[in-house]
């Protein structure tokens, strides 16, 4: 996604969400299994778009009951746990971490560097160690 420019230009509260990068995300991923199916290869999972919409409350309120309750990560219609969410959000803030890291245009370091600050707060900042 960073070579192919699909996160560029997002707000912090989108990179965390990843919710604009989703659409190019799900293109990317349908290339890449007819590509594996091509080749007789095992295809890989599908994106998972479940925790787009309590991350992003999330980042943009910092409300975890809110963030919570606008999950449906299992597809169920049943929100996530508060220990599944924390999980996952630490697991957005290693893949922000790493385009931060990453990219090429300096915008886009800055809006993980502040998709980072956004999410690393309350219950997710706490030392799990």
């Amino acid at each position: 996604c960073l070579r192919t420019g699909a996160w560029k230009g997002l707000q912090p509260a989108e990179l965390a969400a990843v919710r604009r990068a989703l659409a190019d995300t799900r293109r990317l991923s349908d290339q890449l299994r007819a590509d594996e199916q091509r080749h007789r290869l095992t295809p890989s999972r599908e994106p998972d778009p479940g925790f787009v919409t309590a991350v992003h409350r999330w980042a943009t309120s910092g409300n975890l009951a809110a963030a919570l309750e606008s999950s449906d990560a299992g597809g169920d219609g049943s929100p996530l746990s508060a220990g599944d969410f924390v999980r996952w959000c630490r697991q957005v803030l290693d893949l922000l971490d790493q385009v931060r890291n990453a990219a090429p245009q300096p915008g886009l370091r800055t809006a993980a560097k502040r998709a980072i600050d956004d999410i690393r707060r309350g219950v997710v900042a706490v030392d799990s160690g």
